[in-house]
């Protein structure tokens, strides 16, 4: 117990929105990337898997105009 059983308040809630992955989004997808895996993808590689033809669905979370997931 720390001492301190003060009611800690919920933190407010925040829109996400999903979207299509688009190469305007690239700068922050790559930073997460580099953050969240040992050999994150190079900006060739998603540039190349945008450009594909359909049958891949790449996705951005967005919290206002910052980029916060991809997928």
């Amino acid at each position: 117990m720390t001492g301190d059983s003060r009611p800690v308040a919920a933190p407010e809630p925040v829109e996400v929105v999903i979207e299509p992955m688009r190469r305007r989004h690239l700068r922050s997808v790559l930073r997460i990337d580099g953050r969240a895996h040992a050999w994150p993808w190079s900006r060739d590689l998603f540039t190349t898997e945008l450009a594909a033809p359909s049958g891949r669905v790449y996705l951005v979370a967005r919290s206002g105009r910052t980029v916060v997931g991809y997928g």
